[in-house]
């Protein structure tokens, strides 16, 4: 959950609750996106995959596991602008470590790792 966000000029400032973290985002660099959260991880059951489009955007989801295969693709729509929210839940996931990818546009992509725990 967003605490309070700073805008001056081109760049935002992010506190985020949750993680307790600030995030500086470069407002050009990052106009289809913004506040992207993937929680809780590690996760047993089900993963919330939280943003905020800042344009319309079509946007794709793709899990892959440790060796780099693709093992599910279960995101792929055109979004308006807003806040977005995806509960991403597959019961034929081992534990292990996972990699997402967010594509948004076919351009911007966020990367990360998830890891998942019976």
């Amino acid at each position: 959950m967003i605490q309070s966000s700073w805008r001056d000029n081109d760049l935002i400032l992010y506190y985020r609750e949750f993680t307790d973290q600030y995030d500086v985002f470069d407002y050009h660099e990052y106009q289809v996106v913004s506040n992207f959260l993937a929680y809780p991880n590690p996760f047993s059951e089900t993963i919330k995959f939280q943003y905020i489009l800042i344009n319309d955007a079509q946007v794709k989801l793709k899990i892959y596991d440790f060796a780099g295969r693709l093992i599910d693709s279960p995101f792929d729509d055109y979004l308006e602008l807003g806040p977005h929210f995806f509960d991403y839940e597959n019961n034929t996931l081992s534990e292990g470590i996972y990699f997402y990818t967010l594509q948004f546009n076919e351009e911007k992509t966020l990367n990360g790792k998830i890891i998942f725990t019976k």
